[in-house]
């Protein structure tokens, strides 16, 4: 299962690809320069991974400045 959507905000495009396969979901997320985006992580994510770093202290919501981001959560 998969979505993908983007929307022009006055500081420019800001974008999301998301896909959901078994335990693991994957976001690409592109944020135009000057915002924050806030990801909910999910609630049964025992593991995340932003542009290939695990990031073993990620809080419940993931504040994120401009730029790409390739996030996976995966699960048990």
């Amino acid at each position: 299962m998969w979505a993908n959507t983007q929307i022009n905000t006055p500081r420019g495009i800001l974008s999301v690809k998301w896909e959901n396969g078994g335990n693991s979901k994957k976001i690409v997320l592109q944020v135009p320069v000057g915002s924050i985006a806030k990801v909910q992580k999910p609630i049964d994510a025992t593991e995340v991974i932003i542009n290939r770093k695990r990031m073993d202290n990620a809080g419940s919501v993931l504040q994120l400045q401009s730029g790409t981001y390739h996030i996976e959560f995966k699960s048990n």
